[in-house]
């Protein structure tokens, strides 16, 4: 898959299928190999707007399928799920 092909994919949490972003939206943090490490999340979206103005740092690891139109990911932050 190209990069270019994820960029209207919504960021769906498996726990409570809430909409956490869009990758078009999105940063991604690349290492020096060219492998992603992790999704960044801008504090633009309403997802997070009453957890603060932080960037959101969302583990390459935490994806766990990249569908058509969607990318699930498996991610909690201090015991919950967001």
């Amino acid at each position: 898959m190209l990069l270019s092909d994820m960029g209207d994919k919504e960021i769906i949490n498996i726990h409570d299928g809430a909409i956490m972003g869009v990758m078009a939206d999105t940063d991604l943090v690349i290492d020096q190999e060219g492998k992603i490490r992790a999704i960044l999340l801008s504090p633009r979206f309403k997802f997070f707007r009453a957890r603060g103005p932080e960037e959101l740092e969302i583990p390459w690891v935490s994806v766990t399928k990249i569908g058509d139109d969607i990318l699930f990911v498996d991610f909690k932050i201090h015991g919950k799920y967001y």
